[in-house]
Parts: structure tokens; C-alpha cells; sequence
């Protein structure tokens, strides 16, 4: 029997082989001078058998779109949402497959050796579809491992499992959305931004990533929050106490209060009395709780604040110490080791070590404690701990091994232990409280130097005891401004909002950096004037689920946990997350003005005359009917006004579409029409506008059109501005020409004359329809009377999942209409359903079931909100906009919902804001009829100095504070559009547009002391005796 063994690193591979081989095996070449094929003999279920042992070098394959897709413009982007995906081998891994086939060919059993997550899986789940494309009939099996020890290795060998095939396909699902969200914003982002800002256009890419937004949005979030501070002055009273030599500060009950005439009012009457009593003296054992064990989020917060290394450096350090069998596998959420763990076993190999070995042998001479046990399991890899000892390492190899080890020699130790004393004092009437440390046990702190504990001493009181007080003071601080984000504190964020996995945080922290979104100054992040522009951009767009906000990406990472569990399919995610993206670049495209001027804040635009036009040609179309190759648009090159669709297997296929003299602008439409599209193949719509004396008489330009290249066509509606049903069909030789309405299919309804009158509520827009024709067999005379009269729908397609029920005609519009309690006009249905309602109207929630409320009231009852419901029409507006259109925000930093209270009361009828999320909402809450304080999502002020009626393109002074640096010469104090060294600029990859405008406070209250007043004068007394 032959079994084919394939690891994922080289080092693993030999270290695989060394161990199952006992160290007697041959080493053959292969066609990559990186790796090596291990050829030994070993035992598995009782046969002989011929083992091989193989490596790779990540993942073999790629994913990409055709080749019809390579063009960047716009009329393509969108499509990128629902275009055929290709998965090929990567060209620098074809040695590697080759050597795969060439060994499967002969090969009974494959046992895969990567690493044991998910990309780990998926990687196996590539190495078994080239295997089995030339031996079809090779049985598949997993090995799993933490630790390139023996006793690990020889267990994974005789315990192997199959292959987690739900694992690989999330991950497949994954690199899909991943490729297809960042293909399509970073092309929006490039082709409608790069030309239009000077500083933008040394840039090749403007790179959008679903995970790297958001992590870029917590930094530009703090960074505002800190920007945006305002100081606020609060007073306090301190105490001190001294006896016998000891002095103790006594901390006020009230900690602080925000009002200076209150304070100094408690102060005078302790001042009249300076006596304090004590209340009560409390004295309690006191303990310090050793860390949990290990995991990777914990690895990389502790590393980065205490090694002062970045993240992705830790990794980078950690994986090579995995691979050297050092320590055990870096990347897991495990924090739980398990009972039967020997913990003991790994204790014992770190006693040889000069800098612990002493306190690992006293934890085997008794003081060993089993770890803390914390909330989470992977199932896959333990807690990051270390294998055996590793005496001879130096410098960063170093430092995370030391880290390592003491954390895994502090979970198995005693938790720190000393006595606490608690005080409390009252003057007059006010309560201060001191509290005193005593360790008399260090333990687990012996050998782990990141906690830290100190002893604190205060004065030997006695209960009912009263003493003079050494003194007694008012003082004086204010508020202090949030410091900026640490890599601690990022990881954190991202890890509790759901952005990244364990494995690829450190990533999508560096990616950020790269691109020079952010820069790090110190410890500190901070956003570069790029990284600003563009999330202030998509923030000021209103979209509920910002592009910049974690919400879409944490619930496709939710999504990834539903593959795994086999509660949704790859097709179900993959769907399901493209219409949320698909929505968002909608909404984005359609605004892109506000993105442009939003933008134009903070970099100097470039005037329309010196903008290079986006060239629009070569764009896909569809596949070629006879040959299914891909049918372009383009420009004839003998006359840039004509243009064709032409089959790109020209010569061989003549396949075209000549566009008449007529047709004035013909554009890809972003939708694909199901009627024409098969499998594989789609159909896009295009979008066509003809010579006004070149259509029949009310029928207006543009029209939208589908099946190009053959066959029929068919107009469908845009909803942007008035549009006709209509039809179309090509000759012969593939012209255009216009035909009457009897070539209509005789099943097709026609609800013409479609206008879109921009009325919106919320995130829904409605349509305004008129019934000019209805095509509907054995129709009852009573449908006549519905031509011509005007009806409102919800304006997304009846194919989209979210579109809401809502219909009301025009001419009614001034009846009884009522609000359900979304906020949003309600629907009137009426009773189908066998019973003594049979026939009856009613209202309900418009959105779809699941989605909306539980809204319900009958036609005929009066309604039961007092508010003024009788002109829908008027509440069409943006309900989540205030009087001069600025979006009130929740703390989420998400748009506000408007809800109407329905419960009676003194508030029934009264509206308001409130979270809009569905769970998890913040406590956000505020009356409409109040004055908002939450108007301004992002401040109508200068970046650079902070001053109202301008902004940072046009300032002309210098910056309000922080290092604000030119882009353009690289020197501080004014930025790139004032720079007076006029030149291209030398510094490019250095501080690109890094003016801020920070603030220098990093969270420190500064007592100050009040004067003036009588009482004032108090203020900065201090008693001393």
C-alpha cells in the first residue's frame, strides 16, 4: 500500500518524516527548488506500507474573474457581483502540481498534513481535487495535530479522521465574497475618485477591503471623538490622613461633581467641622487571579503593548517558532486546557531554563494549580503554550518565547494572594474611602513581570476613632480628551466587533498601514488625511450599514460559523451577503457627489478640464450565441461616434450587433435578465437612448434593453427617471429596429409609464405607476375602471428579498392612512380567509414577514394614534433627517430610526429617534420635537484648524495642532495645496497626506485652582495641621 502525505510547509513536511521514519528516510528532489519529497516504509492499521511525503507552499490555488472583466469602469463594476468566478492553479505552483500527480497516480490512501483550521482545510480540499483528477479512486484522510512533537505526530498518524468539508467550502465562500466586495468598491473608489484629486493620482489603486474599512473606520472614530472633544470642568474634595508616620489620600463617594457652587458648598461644611470619624475599618483576604491560558487575540494585545511588536510580527515570529516544534500552534480562540492535558509533562522541560527553571520546579514540588478554565473551545489546536525548551534563542524569537512560556508557567501557578484593608471616613457630610494592599503571597507574579501588584499601606485607623485630617482640599479638573488607539486596543475592537478571525487580524492591521489609510506614530494610530476623506465620505452618505462600520462584515463572518454548522449553504451566504454589499454600492453610486465633495474637505480638486475621461470600451456583454466567447461593446476605430457589439472570436465568429445611427448612448446596465441567462452564460441588460424623432411619439429616452446579440428585446424599467415598457427585435443582419405592440409576448403585463419622484422614507423608495394596459384572461369588468389611474409600490424589484409590500393608490392619498410602528406607511390588505372577517380590510406592516412589526388596526376603527396622518404624501421625505438635512446618529454612529409611540398615554402620537439595528442596539434615544444634540456626524469644520467656514482644501492657516505634514515636500505645518515648494512630490510612501490636527492630551486632568469669588477663594485653601 502506498499513502501520499502532504504537509503544508517544507519544515513541517521533514520534521513529519523525521519523526514517522525514525529519522531513516530518502530525500528526492522535485521540480521547486523549495521542496523535497521523503520517502520511508511505516506501519498503518497493522500493513506495511510505502510512504511519500510531500509539502506545499500555501495555498495552490487562486480565484479571479474572466478575462472579459479585467477593464476597470463603471458600467462594468456592479456586474462583478454576479460574474462567473474561475479557480486555476496559481503559474508559480504548477511544479507543485506536478509532483502532486505524478505521486497520486500510484497512490492508495492521501493523507493531508496542513494546518488545522480553516485555511488549513481548504488547502487539503485543493490538494484532494488535483489528486483525484488522476486518480479518482484514492481514499482521503486528515491528520491532526497541534505540536511537531512525537507523541502528537504518532497520534495524528494512527487517529486520522476525514476531511472537514464544510471548513473548506467556508472558506471558498470567503475568498469569493472577498474578491468580489473589494473588486467592485476598489474599482468604484478608483475610476470616480483617482482623477478628480490631485493627491490621488500617484496613487495605482484606491484598494477597498470589507475587513479593512471598518478596521480603518475605529481609527478615524477615535480619532474624531478625540478631535471633537470638548473639556469639561468638574471640582472635587480631597482628603488626607496621616497617623504614625503613614499618610493615605482618601478618595471622595462622589468622586466628582460637575458644578462648582455645589461643590464649594459641601466643602465650606467640612470645613466648619475638619474633623474626620471613622466609620468603618473592613480587613478581607484578597487575591490576584492568575491569566488564562493563551490564545491568539490574547498573543497579539499582550505582545504588542508589553514586547512592543507589531502584530503581524508576533505572528510572523510565532509561526516559525510552531514550526521548529518550539511552541504549539499560534492560531486558536481556545482558553481552556483540557483535563486529561499533560500539563505537568511540559512543566517539567522548562526546569532546565537559568531564567524560570527554579519556579517551574517548585510548581512540580507542590504549588502547581490546574489553569483557570475560560469561555472558549475551537475544538481544533489548545492554548498557545511551549513544547519543550529553547535555551539557545535570541532577540524577537526570544521575547515571544519568554512571553510564551511565562504565561503558561503562570496558569499553572497559585493566584497571587495578601491582605486588604478597607477604610471609610466621613467630615460633615461627606464619605471618603482609602484602601491598603499587603501581599504576602506573590506566586504566579514571580515569573510573570506583565501583571502588576504593589503593596499600598494606610494609616493603622480604628472604627469610631476620630482624627484630624494633614489636609483638606478643593480642587479643580476637567474632562480629558480619549487617547488615540494602541494596536492593543484596535485588536481588541476588532475581536469584540467580529472583524477578522484570530488568524488574519494582524493582517488586515497591516493592509491598513500599507496602503497609507493610517499611520502609527509612537503607539498611537492615527488616520492619514487619505484614510479621513474616505470614510467621513461613506459616512456622510447615511446608509445604515456604513461601508465603514463593522456591522456588514461581522454578519459575513457570522455567516462563515453558519457553513461550518451546516445551517446555510455556500449559495445561500454567498447570495445573501452580495445583495446586503450589492444594496450598500447602490446606494454609494448613486451618491457619489456626496463622496466627491466630502472628499474635497480634505484634498484639492482637480478642475474638470484636466480630468482624463474613463475610457468606456470593451465592455462585456454577454457570450456570443454560436461560439460562447464574450461579445464586447466597443467603438468602430474608423469612427469613434459608432460603436458595435461584436463576438471577440472575430475572424473566426462575424457575430455582431451594428448600434443604428439612432441610438445616441448606449451604456451595461448592472442587472442580468433571467429570461435570457443560462447557467453559467449571463444575459446584462443595456441601456440605450435613440434621437428624439426616432421613437414613437411619447415614448422618451433612454430605454433599457435585454438579450443583445440576437433574439428579442425587451425593455425594463430604470428607476431614475421616466422610462417605457417596450420592444424591440434585431434583423438579419442585426440592426435595430423598433416594432408595434402586438410583438409583445401575450403573457406579458404591461404597467407603464413608470416615474420615479425621488419621495423616500427611510430606506425605502417608492415607484409611481400608471395602468395603461392589462393583459389578463377572463378579466372581470371591474378591472377596467383601474386604467389609467396612479398607484405608489415599493421600487425595488419583485426579485429582491427586501423589497416591502407596501402599495396605496394616488387617489386616496388623502383618506385615513396610517403609520405602522416602523414609522413607515402602513399596508391595506383584506381578509382572504374563510370566516366571520371574510372581506374585511385592514392595515399591517408593510415590510416583509419576519422583518417588520406586529402593527394591526382595522379599516373601519378610527385609528388609534392621535398624531395627523391624513397627507401621506408629505411624509415621503427623509424621516431620518432633520430640518437642514444633517442624519442624526445613534451611538453606533449608525442613522437614526424615527418611531411614532403608539402606546396611550401622555407621549401617543409623539415621535422619535431611536438605534435602528434589529438586536444588540445601543440605548440611544431622543424626542424629534426636542433639539438634537447628535445632528453632526461629521463637523462642518476645517481639518486642519479646527475654525468653522472653511475646510482643509482651501485653509490658509496653519494647522490647530499635531504634526500636520505637507504630502508634497514632506515638511510639517501646512499641507499639500499650499505648498510653497511647487513641484512634484519627493516624499511619496512617506507621510502621504497626514495632516490631522490632533490634539496632544493623552488623558491626564490637570487641577487647577478657582479664583475670583468670595467662595472661590475657598476653592484654593488647603488645611494643614
Amino acid at each position: 500500500m502506498k499513502i501520499l502525505c502532504v504537509a503544508e510547509k517544507p519544515s513541517i513536511s521533514k520534521s513529519v518524516a523525521q519523526i514517522l521514519s525514525d529519522g531513516q528516510f530518502t530525500a528526492n528532489n522535485t521540480g521547486s527548488p523549495y521542496i523535497k519529497n521523503y520517502l520511508f516504509n511505516h506501519m498503518y492499521q497493522g500493513r506495511n506500507c510505502d510512504v511519500v511525503m510531500t509539502a506545499l507552499l500555501g495555498h495552490l490555488m487562486e480565484t479571479d474573474f474572466p478575462p472579459e472583466f479585467k477593464k476597470w469602469n463603471n458600467s462594468t463594476t456592479s456586474l462583478l457581483f454576479q460574474a462567473n468566478i474561475i479557480k486555476y492553479v496559481k503559474p508559480n505552483m504548477k511544479e507543485l502540481e506536478k509532483n502532486l500527480k505524478k505521486e497520486a497516480r500510484n497512490a492508495d490512501i492521501l493523507s493531508i498534513w496542513t494546518d488545522c483550521d480553516r485555511e488549513g482545510e481548504n488547502i487539503g480540499a485543493e490538494v484532494v481535487e488535483i489528486c483525484r483528477s488522476v486518480n479518482p479512486r484514492i481514499i482521503v484522510k486528515r491528520a491532526k495535530f497541534s505540536v511537531v512533537q512525537k507523541r502528537d505526530i504518532m497520534q495524528a498518524w494512527n487517529t486520522m479522521v476525514e476531511l472537514d468539508m464544510k471548513a473548506a467550502i467556508a472558506v471558498d465562500a470567503r475568498i469569493e465574497l472577498d474578491l468580489r466586495i473589494g473588486a467592485v468598491f476598489t474599482r468604484f473608489q478608483t475610476c470616480n475618485l483617482k482623477q478628480k484629486f490631485r493627491e490621488l493620482q500617484e496613487q495605482k489603486v484606491l484598494s477597498y477591503g470589507p475587513c479593512q474599512f471598518p478596521t480603518l473606520g475605529f481609527v478615524v472614530e477615535r480619532f474624531l471623538k478625540a478631535k471633537n472633544f470638548k473639556e469639561e470642568p468638574f471640582w472635587k474634595l480631597e482628603l488626607s490622613i496621616k497617623k504614625d508616620g503613614i499618610e493615605s489620600k482618601f478618595n471622595w463617594n462622589r468622586v466628582q461633581l460637575f458644578d462648582y457652587f455645589s461643590t464649594a458648598v459641601l466643602f465650606e461644611m467640612c470645613m466648619e467641622n475638619p474633623v474626620a470619624l471613622v466609620t468603618k475599618v473592613t480587613s478581607k483576604p484578597k487575591e490576584k487571579w492568575t491569566p488564562l491560558p493563551l490564545t491568539t487575540v490574547e498573543m497579539q494585545k499582550m505582545g504588542s503593548r508589553y514586547l512592543k511588536m507589531s502584530s503581524d510580527r508576533i505572528m510572523t515570529i510565532a509561526e516559525g517558532l510552531y514550526n521548529e516544534g518550539i511552541i504549539s500552534y499560534p492560531r486558536t480562540e481556545t482558553d481552556v486546557f483540557a483535563d486529561n492535558f499533560d500539563l505537568k509533562g511540559l512543566i517539567q522541560k522548562q526546569t532546565q531554563d537559568p531564567s524560570w527553571g527554579n519556579y517551574a520546579q517548585e510548581l512540580l514540588n507542590g504549588k502547581f494549580k490546574k489553569p483557570r478554565k475560560g469561555k472558549n473551545n475551537d475544538q481544533a489546536h489548545p492554548p498557545i503554550h511551549p513544547v519543550r525548551a529553547a535555551l539557545n534563542l535570541e532577540g524577537e524569537k526570544k521575547k515571544v518565547f519568554d512571553f510564551v512560556t511565562r504565561r503558561f508557567l503562570a496558569c499553572c501557578s497559585q493566584n497571587a494572594k495578601g491582605q486588604e484593608t478597607i477604610i471609610n471616613v466621613s467630615v460633615a457630610t461627606e464619605n471618603f474611602t482609602a484602601t491598603g494592599l499587603l501581599i504576602s503571597e506573590m506566586n504566579y507574579l514571580d515569573v510573570y513581570p506583565y501583571d502588576k501588584w504593589s503593596d499600598t499601606q494606610v494609616p493603622p485607623l480604628v472604627e469610631g476613632e476620630r482624627i484630624q485630617p494633614s489636609a483638606l482640599n478643593l480642587a479643580a479638573g476637567s474632562t480629558s480628551k480619549p487617547n488615540m488607539l494602541t494596536e492593543a486596543d484596535l485588536i481588541g475592537i476588532m475581536d469584540k466587533s467580529g472583524i477578522g478571525t484570530d488568524a488574519t487580524i494582524h493582517e488586515h492591521i497591516k493592509k491598513i498601514l500599507e496602503r497609507e489609510y493610517v499611520n502609527k506614530e509612537g503607539e498611537y494610530f492615527y488616520p492619514t488625511t487619505l484614510g479621513m476623506a474616505l470614510v467621513c465620505g461613506y459616512d456622510e452618505m447615511g446608509i445604515d450599514l456604513s461601508l465603514s462600520k463593522p456591522e456588514l462584515r461581522a454578519q459575513m463572518e457570522s455567516n462563515m460559523n453558519c457553513i461550518i454548522n451546516g445551517t446555510k449553504t455556500k449559495e445561500q451566504v454567498v447570495d445573501e451577503v452580495v445583495r446586503m454589499y450589492s444594496r450598500a454600492y447602490e446606494h454609494a453610486f448613486s451618491q457619489m457627489e456626496v463622496l466627491v465633495n466630502q472628499i474635497g474637505k480634505y484634498m484639492q480638486p482637480v478642475p474638470l478640464n484636466e480630468q482624463i475621461p474613463e475610457r468606456d470600451m470593451g465592455v462585456f456583454i454577454r457570450h456570443c450565441p454560436p461560439c460562447r466567447k464574450p461579445m464586447n461593446l466597443r467603438q468602430v476605430r474608423a469612427n469613434e461616434n459608432k460603436k458595435m457589439i461584436g463576438c471577440t472570436g472575430y475572424p473566426t465568429c462575424k457575430e455582431c450587433v451594428w448600434i443604428p445611427g439612432f441610438v445616441t448612448e448606449i451604456n451595461v446596465h448592472e442587472s442580468i435578465c433571467s429570461h435570457c441567462s443560462v447557467p453559467n452564460f449571463p444575459v446584462h441588460r443595456v441601456l440605450i437612448e435613440f434621437l428624439r424623432n426616432a421613437i414613437p411619439g411619447g415614448i422618451e429616452s433612454p430605454v433599457l434593453l435585454i438579450n443583445v446579440g440576437s433574439g428579442m428585446f425587451v425593455v425594463r424599467p430604470k428607476y431614475d427617471r421616466v422610462i417605457y415598457w417596450w420592444i424591440f427585435q434585431t434583423s438579419k443582419r442585426g440592426s435595430l429596429f423598433l416594432t408595434n405592440r402586438a410583438s409583445l409576448p401575450q403573457d406579458l403585463l404591461l404597467l407603464t409609464h413608470h416615474h420615479y419622484n425621488s419621495m423616500a422614507f427611510q430606506t425605502q423608495t417608492l415607484i409611481k405607476v400608471t395602468v395603461l394596459m392589462i393583459q389578463i384572461q377572463n378579466a372581470p369588468a371591474s378591472f377596467l375602471l383601474l386604467l389609467n389611474r396612479e398607484f405608489l409600490a415599493c421600487s425595488k424589484p419583485q426579485s429582491d428579498a427586501s423589497r416591502c409590500n407596501f402599495f396605496a393608490w394616488t387617489d386616496e392619498m388623502d383618506k385615513d392612512t396610517r403609520n405602522c410602528s416602523c414609522g413607515t406607511p402602513s399596508s391595506l390588505r383584506t381578509v382572504r380567509k374563510e370566516g366571520a372577517n371574510f372581506g374585511k380590510q385592514f392595515y399591517c406592516c408593510s415590510k416583509p414577514k419576519g422583518e417588520g412589526c406586529d402593527f394591526f388596526e382595522w379599516f373601519d376603527e378610527p385609528p388609534r394614534s392621535t398624531v395627523n396622518q391624513t397627507n401621506t404624501a408629505k411624509r415621503y421625505q427623509e424621516q431620518t433627517s432633520t430640518d437642514d438635512g444633517v442624519h442624526v446618529r445613534c451611538k453606533c454612529e449608525l442613522v437614526a430610526a424615527m418611531k411614532t409611540v403608539h402606546k396611550e398615554g401622555p407621549n401617543n402620537g409623539r415621535q422619535f429617534y431611536t438605534c435602528p439595528k434589529a438586536g444588540a442596539r445601543c440605548d440611544f434615544f431622543e424626542w424629534l420635537d426636542e433639539e438634537s444634540t447628535t445632528k453632526n456626524s461629521t463637523p462642518n469644520s476645517c481639518y486642519k484648524c479646527g475654525q468653522t467656514g472653511h475646510f482643509a482644501s482651501n485653509c490658509t492657516g496653519k494647522a490647530k495642532e499635531g504634526p500636520g505634514t505637507c504630502y508634497k515636500c514632506g515638511e510639517p505645518g501646512h499641507f499639500s495645496n499650499n505648498c510653497p515648494k511647487d513641484g512634484p512630490s519627493t516624499s511619496r510612501g512617506r507621510g502621504r497626506g497626514r495632516g490631522r490636527g490632533r490634539g496632544s492630551g493623552r488623558g491626564v486632568s490637570k487641577p487647577r485652582a478657582k479664583k475670583g469669588s468670595k467662595i472661590g477663594k475657598h476653592a484654593s485653601m488647603s488645611l494643614d495641621i
